[in-house]
């Protein structure tokens, strides 16, 4: 459960590795998840911690599969862990 665990720990790694994979640029990225390109680059380069919202737009707008994003949401609501609320 590689993205799972790159998802709780290194969320920024995991989207820049995604995007990568699939061939597509910031900005396809960001129009895909309703985001601007420099919001998904500053989460990739880990300056910019998203709210769990933003987190599940941009997977899944990274067509990560539905049982992992639900894991992943179980995790986070109930360790508190890879999530922290941006005000």
């Amino acid at each position: 459960m590689e993205i799972l665990d790159m998802a709780l720990n290194d969320f920024g790694s995991l989207v820049k590795h995604l995007r990568v994979k699939k061939g597509w640029t910031l900005e396809q990225l960001g129009e895909k998840a309703g985001y601007t390109s420099s919001f998904i680059l500053r989460i990739e380069q880990k300056k910019r911690n998203p709210t769990l919202e933003s987190r599940l737009a941009v997977l899944i707008s990274l067509e990560v599969p539905d049982e992992i994003i639900i894991k992943y949401v179980q995790q986070v609501i109930s360790n508190k862990k890879g999530y922290e609320k941006v005000v």
